[in-house]
């Protein structure tokens, strides 16, 4: 008995018996698969579930898969007094996934791995995706409020040894959109929407006035510094109009534009969820994707009008390296590519909504297909008028059903 106890301790978990189990008795995919790729019985202990042909695992099995993924991220917080967060096993176990299984087979889980408390491999370093995310942050302050222009060439004075420069986040997201493979074509003859709010009494006309404005004109946006023109369009009409309105009543012209050429486009709005850290092949996307997925919410927020300009310092950086350099060769990028056309990110202010930045001039923008340098063609607009904010309209509706009842 001592030598099973000993055994049990140095592999971390410890046998449930018996016990098979069938796909339909786990919750993750990844587990399901494993299942089905050694399964050794015709019954499973759990649902009870029989079969002609074996249809379930050794539990014992299972929970080694098991044991194997959870040592890539954490580790036994043996001998306590961590200051850093600890996970009790059953709350581990439901933080992936593992409580939506049968009943039985989460208390076996729990009763297998002892009911330990748990730490983060390396508990008091940094996990890649928080490390990236610092990384981001350092290199936002840098470009806001120390340097903006020449923040390549300078290092950070109070960063710690093997810290990376804060610079250095550009390359990691070159490197991160490649692998999770973020950049996507879209076909030619897609539809984008344009919006403008102006006086009631004007009528804007033509590709060159509803497209992207002139140099002079150009002003500071999420993706693009003032000066330097960008054509912002989005997928949907609302989500276009929702984009420009800044009071109410609102007088909107959206124009509708087609793509003469297929367009490269970073995609931010469709970053793929986390894969299951069970799931040995995706396993390594699973620090850059928690990253990425933070990442797009950031830069997708919304920046008020009380805010300075500089708050969009960081994503304009980021859209200027996207456009100018990914494409190129690099050490560590030693294929080149063909440019980006834009960047795609999901909308703050119309749920669901897609956005896109192009990097598009205005010549760029066509009232015909034989202009030269056309890649946007003016379909056709309309005009629109808003008396008052939706959302008020809502809360308007809530205030009266609530005195009513």
């Amino acid at each position: 008995m001592k030598e099973l106890w000993m055994e049990e301790q140095e592999r971390g978990w410890c046998s449930v018996g018996d016990h098979c189990v069938c796909p339909c008795c786990v919750s993750d995919a990844a587990i399901k698969g494993f299942i089905k790729q050694n399964v050794a019985e015709k019954k499973c202990y759990y649902c009870g579930r029989v079969a002609k042909g074996n249809i379930a695992a050794r539990m014992d099995e299972v929970i080694k898969f098991i044991a194997d993924a959870i040592n890539t991220e954490y580790e036994p917080a043996e001998g306590g007094g961590y200051m850093l967060k600890v996970f009790e096993t059953v709350d581990l176990l439901s933080n992936l996934g593992l409580n939506d299984s049968h009943e039985q087979v989460f208390e076996d889980l729990c009763e297998a791995f002892s009911h330990r408390d748990w730490v983060y491999t390396d508990p008091y370093g940094d996990r890649e995706c928080d490390a990236l995310r610092y990384n981001w942050e350092s290199f936002a302050d840098q470009v806001k409020h120390h340097t903006r222009f020449v923040f390549f060439r300078l290092s950070t004075a109070d960063k710690e040894a093997g810290e990376p420069e804060p610079h250095e986040i550009l390359g990691s997201l070159h490197r991160i959109v490649t692998e999770v493979g973020l950049v996507r074509t879209l076909d030619q003859n897609s539809r984008f929407f344009r919006a403008h709010q102006h006086d009631p009494g004007e009528c804007l006309t033509g590709a060159k006035r509803l497209g992207t404005p002139p140099p002079e004109l150009a002003s500071h946006g999420r993706m693009s510094p003032a000066g330097i023109p960008m054509l912002y369009v989005a997928r949907e009409s609302q989500t276009a109009e929702a984009e420009v309105i800044s009071s109410y009543p609102a007088t909107i012209t959206i124009a509708e534009f087609t793509n003469l050429r297929p367009l490269r486009i970073l995609d931010l709005s469709q970053i793929p969820d986390v894969p299951s850290l069970f799931d040995e092949r995706m396993r390594h996307q699973r620090m850059p994707l928690i990253f990425l997925r933070t990442f797009a919410k950031e830069i997708s927020k919304t920046i008020s009008e009380d805010e300075s300009p500089y708050e969009y310092v960081p994503t304009q950086v980021m859209t200027e390296y996207f456009r100018h350099l990914f494409h190129l060769p690099s050490k560590k990028n030693p294929i080149a590519v063909p440019p980006l056309d834009g960047i795609a990110f999901r909308s703050s202010k119309n749920k669901g909504g897609i956005n896109y930045t192009l990097f598009l001039d205005q010549k760029a923008c066509a009232d015909a297909t034989i202009e030269k340098g056309a890649v946007m063609l003016l379909r056709g607009k309309k005009l629109h008028t808003i008396t008052e904010n939706p959302e008020s309209m809502v809360e308007a509706i809530k205030r009266v059903l609530s005195k009513g009842s």
